[in-house]
């Protein structure tokens, strides 16, 4: 703000930092929410049984 503005205002400052901080937040808990989550070795196995009795072969 000092660059654009020529002073320095802790209120501006703080109100910045509050915004920034939503803007961080709500990029990081779309991560989250778009975020694949890795399958267990069971999960994997299960997936794979499933997968041979409906075509019944092996994928690779």
């Amino acid at each position: 703000m000092v660059v654009i503005t020529g002073k320095f205002d802790s209120a501006t400052l703080m109100l910045l930092l509050i915004i920034a901080n939503c803007i961080a937040v709500v990029f990081h808990w779309k991560r989250d929410v778009i975020r694949v989550r890795r399958l267990s070795q069971w999960e994997l196995m299960e997936e794979r049984a499933d997968l041979i009795e409906s075509e019944g072969e092996l994928p690779k």
